[in-house]
């Protein structure tokens, strides 16, 4: 298992179902993202995996929109944001008023509410 959180875990999580519909039906490619999946889920790290699925892992550099401002973590309420279940990545999910709760597509569990201080 990881010893520490996994910068990349969290971005794949979140893009897990929108990689399955990219890959499609096809046995080469949605095979090799089951194949990422597992070792995912065998505790290795995302970023040297991504390069299986014709993906450059993140830099860093670049943000996309809506990334945010780094170490702030907006106006949300703390009782209504939910992160990690395995405390592996960095994900943070807002869940919507009546909504579900939010879940890990890596682990296939729902992410836990957020007690952190």
């Amino acid at each position: 298992m990881l010893s520490e959180t996994d910068p990349d875990l969290a971005d794949f999580c979140a893009g897990l179902a929108r990689l399955r519909r990219a890959m499609g039906q096809e046995p080469g490619p949605a095979a090799e993202l089951d194949a990422v999946l597992a070792a995912v889920r065998e505790g290795q790290r995302v970023g040297p995996l991504l390069s299986r699925l014709g993906i450059a892992p993140d830099d860093g550099e670049h943000r996309g929109p809506g990334a945010g401002v780094p170490g702030l973590r907006g106006g949300r309420g703390r009782t209504d944001l939910y992160v990690c279940p395995a405390g592996l990545c960095a994900r943070a999910e807002e869940r919507m008023p009546g909504g579900g709760i939010p879940r890990c597509k890596v682990h296939d569990r729902p992410l836990a509410p957020d007690d952190r201080p």
